[in-house]
């Protein structure tokens, strides 16, 4: 097996999808305490208020991953404001209660949209 010379990388602008709970809030807050800008991406607005209290290193913009013109829009306010994207961290997940085939046909969509169509 081949041996790849690792690299230091230095991260400066991060971005998080679905950062405002669960793994992604996790992920933002601890490259947020490490000094990197991130920009957090999330459908709840009153949770990525919160989330933004917690460091001054957390950018929060409102954003549902299955809109891919909704997407570039962020991403270029994002490199404009904050510089290039370093690393992108994707969290974007519905979580549904219950089996699959209770759930209704436009939720199961919804589902497909975020976790393998378009983010």
């Amino acid at each position: 097996m081949r041996k790849v010379a690792s690299e230091k990388l230095t991260i400066q602008i991060a971005v998080v999808t679905g950062g405002a709970s669960g793994m992604g809030r996790v992920y933002a807050l601890r490259m947020a305490k490490q000094g990197i800008a991130v920009a957090v991406l999330d459908r709840s607005e009153s949770a990525l208020t919160e989330l933004a209290k917690l460091s001054e290193n957390i950018h929060p913009y409102t954003c549902d991953v299955t809109n891919i013109e909704q997407v570039r829009h962020i991403i270029d306010t994002i490199e404009q404001r904050l510089g290039p994207v370093d690393r992108l961290v994707h969290c974007a997940a519905i979580m549904p209660t219950g089996t699959l085939a209770a759930q209704p046909v436009g939720d199961v969509h919804q589902l497909l949209d975020c976790m393998l169509d378009r983010s």
